[in-house]
């Protein structure tokens, strides 16, 4: 009876392809739990947000620097708090390439040549996929601006997500002007979510990047927001120059969420942190991060206005209650 030949044996999937299979679903997940968390977030936000937070006087400025293709709204609900009833100047100010507006759409400047009372700035990017460098080439004279326009020798910088990295890169390159640095949610071991969008846009995937809202011009930026264990040299360079930034201020700090699942290098793939950035990301040598928590509410992108965050920053910036 002759032998029968027996059935090929499934094909394992080929390296890349179980990499692309993996990205994918890690990809796919990490955006429905992003978007979820947002969503309700700002749904709580817009309920409560800071009106029951409590006022403050701020000794001296500080100037708010935004994160990779974060818009003004975030930022709205803290700098009108600041500012209410005439409070610290009465009024935010935007700021871009040293010079000041009054208005986030950057197109009416401001008519007087100091306030001494001003003390709540915000600097605004080109374009939504602003590098670091770009910040860098912006707070140069912004700060030196703020600094004169409110008759003080420092300023208070507080970085959002990228925002803490660009802020970095400022003092590295030799920066001044600056009092003590806050980081809110800032990627600084790199971001496991930035690193699947990396690998989306790098790679053209077109579904991945429609997703994400991204476009091939956001490429630069991502390079330095993906993970350091990742192959992310920029950043590494700039966590290995940390005690040359932190002697360059009087004080630093971190602030980030944690309890939500955030996409991560563990073995199973997943992180306690805001759903963008993982709590064992934030931190750097000798700087633990201040955590706080509260679910759905705590989400990367609305931790700009989330009253818990804000009682931390008053407390790091030492603001003076009313």
């Amino acid at each position: 009876m002759p032998m029968r030949t027996p059935p090929p044996s499934p094909q394992e999937p080929s390296a890349s392809g179980w990499d692309t299979f993996k990205k994918s679903a890690h990809f796919v997940a990490g955006g429905a739990i992003f978007k979820t968390a947002k969503f309700v977030g700002e749904a709580w936000q817009n309920r409560h947000g800071l009106e029951d937070a409590p006022k403050f006087t701020l000794d001296r400025p500080v100037v708010f620097v935004p994160g990779f293709t974060t818009p003004i709204d975030p930022y709205l609900p803290l700098v009108a708090h600041l500012t209410a009833d005439g409070a610290n100047g009465g009024q935010p100010y935007f700021v871009r390439d040293g010079q000041l507006y009054t208005d986030p759409t950057c197109t009416q400047t401001v008519d007087k040549n100091s306030d001494p009372n001003a003390r709540v700035f915000v600097v605004m990017p080109h374009t939504r996929y602003d590098t670091p460098p770009q910040f860098v080439a912006q707070l140069k004279p912004d700060v030196a601006t703020i600094n004169k326009f409110s008759n003080s020798s420092a300023t208070d910088m507080v970085g959002y997500s990228m925002g803490g990295i660009s802020s970095r890169l400022y003092l590295d390159q030799g920066g001044t002007g600056v009092g003590k640095l806050l980081m809110v949610g800032t990627p600084n071991q790199g971001s496991r979510v930035a690193s699947l969008a990396h690998w989306a846009v790098k790679n053209d995937i077109g579904w991945a990047m429609a997703i994400a809202g991204h476009a091939p011009a956001a490429l630069p930026a991502l390079e330095w927001l993906r993970g350091v264990s990742e192959g992310n040299h920029q950043l590494s360079q700039l966590n290995s120059h940390w005690s040359n930034q932190r002697s360059r201020i009087e004080d630093a700090a971190v602030i980030g969420a944690q309890g939500l699942p955030t996409p991560g290098y563990s073995r199973f793939g997943w992180r306690s942190g805001d759903t963008a950035v993982a709590v064992s990301d934030l931190a750097l040598p000798g700087l633990s991060p201040r955590l706080v928590s509260g679910g759905l509410t705590k989400s990367h992108e609305t931790l700009m206005a989330d009253p818990d965050v804000f009682r931390e920053m008053s407390n790091f910036l030492g603001w003076n209650p009313v």
